[in-house]
């Protein structure tokens, strides 16, 4: 009798958990250098892209429901939902300058949540006699509650303000890891 006994196998991740926050970072920095320089095509570019996902996936969903030979009740959901982002996807292509509220609120309420998480960590390593990690995640949460009140400024200059934070407070976060991974 042999021993066939599955030895379950776990998957390295693809990126590394210590890697993540710096590769977010750059993705953020890269962004905030294109806002700040092409601020009005850059915006386009994101709504249309998100509205042309949009339009696709709703048309990939409502072919699969065309497919479905016997229908139930439950599939109306496909239908409602693929219209649903059908409507979503014509706007966003069609009122592109609608995505930078959305935008701005929602890079916004991440710098917040994530300054927020960076000052908690921060007033650890302050005790310690590091105070630099706790000053870089007050920028950040100043640049978060900026965008997030951004709407009163002028809509072109916001979003290059959003440009300019983004890159203050992707740099932040790279010199406060490169900071407390240096302890």
């Amino acid at each position: 009798m042999s021993d066939n006994k599955k030895i379950p196998v776990k998957a390295a991740p693809i990126i590394s958990k210590s890697f993540a926050p710096i590769i977010a970072d750059v993705v953020m920095l890269v962004l905030g250098i294109c806002l700040l320089i092409w601020h009005e095509q850059v915006l386009n570019i994101i709504s249309m892209v998100i509205g042309a996902f949009f339009i696709l996936y709703s048309a990939y969903n409502l072919l699969a429901y065309a497919r479905i030979k016997e229908k139930r009740n439950s599939d109306i959901k496909i239908v409602i939902t693929a219209v649903a982002l059908l409507i979503a996807g014509i706007f966003l292509v069609v009122r592109a300058d609608f995505i930078r509220e959305v935008i701005s609120f929602i890079i916004g309420a991440y710098l917040i949540i994530t300054s927020l998480i960076h000052m908690q960590n921060a007033i650890a390593a302050n005790k310690q006699g590091n105070s630099a990690p706790l000053i870089l995640a007050i920028v950040g949460l100043i640049c978060g509650i900026l965008c997030v009140l951004g709407k009163l400024a002028l809509p072109g200059l916001m979003v290059q303000i959003l440009g300019a934070m983004l890159i203050i407070f992707a740099f932040c976060d790279i010199v406060g890891v490169a900071i407390v991974r240096k302890k």
